[in-house]
């Protein structure tokens, strides 16, 4: 003869508190991983949109082992400069201005960078390469240029994933 699943011995009651708790574990579980799926402005750039005319670009997607520095954040009305880190000592520089003239741009992308190559991105014109030795990710909106630049070696899959992934902080 079958036996049933559910012990004789279990009320009602203990399995609605049962079921509760998976439902409760399972819940936890979404959140805890959206969380880590989507990142957050760091609390000192959500300060520093107060403080500049400049809609500041922020990843919403870190790779991983990449973080925001503490107290990294340089504003003034016309600019923000941040820096994240990545391989536990690397530094890796953001720069948000005032979208300059699109011949200022052109410029940039035709005779200062080297082995770019152009990136879907959902906010604008992104182009990641080389200038100067260091690998760069130029992201061109309609009214914001966001630079992203290192001295230290870097994955470019890292950096295109994360360049890719810059959205603007909410107002």
């Amino acid at each position: 003869m079958g036996r049933s699943i559910r012990p004789s011995h279990w009320s009602k009651k203990t399995w609605l508190v049962a079921i509760v708790c998976v439902v409760a574990i399972a819940i936890a579980a979404i959140v805890f991983a959206s969380n880590r799926l989507t990142a957050r402005p760091s609390p000192e750039l959500i300060n520093a949109q107060g403080k500049t005319d400049i809609q500041i670009y922020y990843p919403s997607n870190l790779p991983e082992g990449f973080s925001y520095m503490n107290q990294s954040v340089k504003a003034s009305t016309t600019a923000i400069i941040y820096t994240l880190t990545y391989d536990n000592d690397k530094r890796l520089s953001v720069s948000c201005t005032a979208k300059p003239s699109n011949a200022a741009i052109s410029k940039f992308h035709s005779q200062t960078l080297t082995d770019k190559t152009k990136i879907p991105s959902p906010e604008g014109d992104l182009v990641v390469g080389t200038a100067y030795s260091q690998t760069v990710a130029s992201l061109v909106t309609d009214e914001v240029w966001v630079i992203m630049n290192t001295t230290a070696a870097i994955d470019e899959e890292s950096l295109t994933r994360l360049a890719s992934s810059f959205t603007p902080i909410p107002n």
